[in-house]
This record gives C-alpha cells, structure tokens and sequence, in this order.
C-alpha cells in the first residue's frame, strides 16, 4: 500500500469513529439500499443531517449511491477504487453485527487510529522501535504529545509494554482492531 494513502485511512477511521454515522451504516447493513428519507426517519435525524451522515461514508468508500427516478437510494458497498475500501467494509460490516445496540467498543477500536500520529507510532513500532526515546526520533514527535498519543494506544490495547518496559504491539483484542491494525500498518508486518 502505498503510503500518501494513510492520511485518507486515518481521516476514513475518524469519519466512522461517530456513533451517528455508526447507527446508519449498521441500518444499512440491515435493510439497503434505503433512501435518504428512510435514514432520516428511522435514526431520527433531518434531511440534511441524514444526508450528510451518508454523503461522508459515501466519501469514504463505503457506500454506494444510486439515483432510482426522484430517490439516491444507499447501500453499503465498497468501492473498489479506494485500496483499502473492501477490507475496512468487510472489518465493519462483522463488527456492527457483533455489536448489537453497543457501538462503544467499535468507536474504541476506531479512536485509536483516528489521528496520523497514532499511524506514525503504530508503523514505528512495527518497524522495532521499542522506546519512547526512539519512537519519537522514529515519528519526530515531542514527549509530550508522543505521551498523549501513546496513553491512547495503550488505553485501546493497541501498545503494550513488556517487564523491561519496552514497547510492542500485543495481538488485537478484537477482530476490528485486528483490521484496522492491518490497515493502518498497511504492507509493513508487525515484529515480534
């Protein structure tokens, strides 16, 4: 994967990373292709929020807009011209089923990605930096928001430390965080 895609991968995990956004996409996922104005009665928000809620995830990927007479009918359909589209909607789709009603840990697995930094360290680490010292010549980042950002990670189970106190990255919690871990390191494997 080629690397100027991950500012799209982590802003695509920002846009998703929404409880609003969430409940449309898993509606879909139940009774597609539904026009704007089924979205906008069935999640209880305007026309102009229900639209925009699916213009975002349309934006990013991961759904697909039809004109059927005076309707845009949506669907959730990866679009195929965007690399990383068809894994993230598959990630989604099992992980909104699994969810039920309780999108906190989807939005939890989300937020750990949801910033580029986050993507630096999360690829410096897999490329072996094990510190804090050298993560943050790896992503040249200041302690204190290396610090923020780390918390976060850690908080997500995303960054584990061993006995020593060395960073790594310890085997996803979830099949989402698995992923979006694959996703955010895109074609460098994780060590160790």
């Amino acid at each position: 994967m080629n690397t100027d895609l991950y500012p799209s991968v982590w802003r695509t995990f920002r846009v998703l990373a929404n409880p609003v956004r969430l409940r449309a996409l898993q509606l879909l996922h139940r009774q597609a292709p539904l026009a704007v104005s089924v979205v906008s009665r069935k999640q209880r928000l305007s026309a102009s929020q229900a639209t925009q809620v699916l213009r975002a995830l349309q934006a990013r990927g991961l759904l697909r807009a039809r004109r059927r007479g005076a309707w845009v009918l949506y669907a959730p359909d990866a679009n195929p011209s965007i690399a990383y589209a068809p894994a993230l909607a598959a990630a989604m789709r099992a992980a909104l089923s699994a969810a039920g009603s309780d999108l906190r840990p989807v939005v939890a697995d989300l937020t750990a990605f949801t910033h580029e930094r986050r993507i630096g360290i999360v690829r410096a680490l897999a490329g072996g930096a094990d510190t804090r010292a050298r993560l943050r010549a790896a992503c040249r980042i200041c302690p204190q928001a290396l610090g923020r950002h780390l918390d976060k990670l850690f908080r997500r189970g995303v960054v584990a430390a061993d006995a020593e106190g060395r960073l790594h990255l310890p085997p996803p919690r979830t099949p989402l965080a698995a992923a979006l871990l694959t996703l955010a390191l895109g074609d460098r494997p994780p060590t160790g």
